[in-house]
């Protein structure tokens, strides 16, 4: 039950059932390091944890913390860890276009939807890495604020110095993200502008994340644009449709 986000689609025979967010936390401080702090980039369970953090410090529920301090400033109205009946028949369908061992199939095979949807019932774990729904209009909400340096409509949601460190590079020297990447506040950063070496390229300082089902945002600071996708298919290697878009993307902003 220790995998990031907290959909029971993913346990692995054996895992058990997911546990609640601070009996995670028990679990997780049980189980030995990868690696040494601060010397490898790893995909893992940290937002999970920080999200069990906010819970101590605050002293409330993941999901109340979140809508407090993010979600209601912000206007995020249809973001949450669960959907209720009357926005279910607004719930997208999620497909896979792999099979079991991950081999590449011809038809998407229907892994959640308005029918079987985990995000119908309340969540086992308010999971931080990987649990909350959203709409595209709610999610550039979100982007926009990060591109207007923490302000929204005239309302300063995050500090700008937070913003900014939300958007940074926090890893140590001579540490990357896919060797030459930066790697922020759960997000890619893009270290060197490299708009002129690919058709996919972005400038430097480039900010986001591509979701396992095909989501994708990026705040381009550059360029001043905020940019989100939003589809439904795993994984998102699947199909070239991220490089697609940001070639597309570049060639207008050329034009």
């Amino acid at each position: 039950g220790l995998q990031p986000g907290a959909s029971s689609r993913f346990l692995a025979p054996g895992d058990g059932a997911i546990p609640d967010l601070q009996t995670f936390m028990k679990r997780l401080a049980s189980v030995p390091l990868l690696s040494e702090p601060g010397a490898v980039w790893h995909y893992s369970v940290a937002n999970d944890l920080l999200g069990g953090l906010i819970e101590r410090v605050t002293g409330e529920p993941l999901d109340k913390a979140m809508a407090r301090m993010m979600l209601k400033p912000l206007g995020m109205a249809s973001t949450g860890f669960q959907i209720g009946p009357r926005d279910l028949g607004r719930l997208s369908s999620a497909y896979a276009w792999v099979d079991g061992a991950g081999k590449p199939i011809d038809k998407g095979v229907l892994v959640d939807g308005r029918a079987l949807s985990d995000w119908a019932s309340p969540p086992a774990m308010f999971s931080g890495g990987g649990g909350l729904l959203s709409s595209a209009t709610d999610y550039a909400r979100f982007v926009q604020m990060l591109l207007n340096d923490g302000m929204l409509e005239g309302r300063q949601i995050l500090a700008p110095a937070t913003a900014e460190r939300a958007m940074s590079n926090i890893m140590p020297a001579g540490v990357f993200y896919e060797e030459s990447n930066g790697f922020g506040a759960s997000g890619r950063l893009t270290l060197f502008d490299t708009l002129a070496l690919s058709p996919d390229g972005t400038p430097a300082f480039s900010y986001g994340w591509g979701g396992a089902a095909g989501t994708l945002f990026q705040v381009d600071r550059v360029r001043q644009i905020g940019m989100v996708m939003m589809l439904q298919y795993l994984p998102q290697q699947r199909f070239a449709l991220p490089r697609e878009l940001q070639v597309a993307l570049n060639s207008d902003l050329a034009g």
